[in-house]
């Protein structure tokens, strides 16, 4: 599942330079300016591209905080950390700004003196969040989230699915293993 980066467009340039050194660190990035053609749906995609990201990337600079944009982008990762349980709002501090409200206890990656100690912290944080080896299928009343992994234990191969079902009428998620 990718990384959905949050920005205002004030901040294009250095989006632009942070997504491409994830990409070149293997990180999947859903980023608006490869995603989102003409005669696209923008809502739309914003809207499936956050509900399937594995984190949010919430770039925080005077021009995104006040953005209003920005601001649903952050509470619709901010609804789904209280849903899920889990981090998915990664801050990104670029200058000097006022943080929101609910990303004040967080820390952030911080890109106001170094770049790459910024990124560094980017790679550090999302990389539990992110795996090529896990997903999510989303259905109407429920979704699923499927994780494989393989390795050795006491000496023998084995090969882990895991699917776990979140439904609407089911509180706490069935958790359904296969070893092979």
């Amino acid at each position: 599942m990718p990384i959905f980066i949050s920005y205002s467009h004030a901040d294009k340039e250095f989006v632009d330079a942070v997504a491409k050194q994830l990409v070149a660190n293997r990180v999947s990035v859903w980023f608006d300016k490869w995603e989102i053609h003409a005669g696209d749906s923008l809502l739309t995609k914003v809207q499936h591209a956050i509900s399937g990201a594995s984190a949010l990337l919430v770039i925080l600079s005077r021009a995104s905080v006040k953005s209003e944009w920005c601001t649903k982008e952050l509470n619709a990762g901010l609804m789904r950390e209280l849903d899920e349980k889990r981090v998915v709002v990664v801050p990104v501090l670029v200058e000097d700004c006022e943080i929101p409200t609910f990303l004040r206890e967080k820390f952030y990656a911080d890109f106001r003196k170094n770049f790459d100690e910024g990124l560094n912290t980017i790679l550090e944080s999302i990389a539990r969040v992110t795996n090529a080896t896990q997903g999510r299928v989303e259905q109407l009343n429920y979704h699923t989230d499927w994780s494989i992994d393989w390795g050795e234990i006491n000496g023998e191969d084995v090969f882990r699915l895991t699917m776990i079902d979140h439904t609407k009428e089911q509180p706490t998620p069935s958790c359904q293993r296969s070893r092979l």
